[in-house]
């Protein structure tokens, strides 16, 4: 079952595609994906601009902790319609 969220992630005024910190460890990166644990918790990955070897950095960050830094740098429009269903 896809649920389509319109790219909002609930707690925050962040969306998948926005550019966001957090706010504790000061890491930036775009939001690519979103989750929610069975224990309450929210949280998205980060993934910044590639670094001077190529690399991509990625991390976690928790969602109460995260600020929006710039919306919709890649002008995500909205969740592919043709995604089929997991599992």
């Amino acid at each position: 079952m896809l649920v389509n969220t319109n790219l909002h992630i609930p707690g925050t005024n962040v969306k998948l595609g926005d550019r966001a910190r957090d706010r504790i460890t000061g890491f930036e990166g775009i939001v690519t994906t979103h989750v929610r644990y069975l224990t309450g918790c929210d949280a998205v990955w980060l993934r910044a601009s590639a670094n001077e070897d190529g690399k991509a950095r990625e991390q976690w960050a928790h969602v109460p902790v995260l600020e929006l830094v710039d919306d919709n740098p890649l002008e995500v429009k909205s969740m592919p319609k043709d995604v089929p269903a997991s599992g």
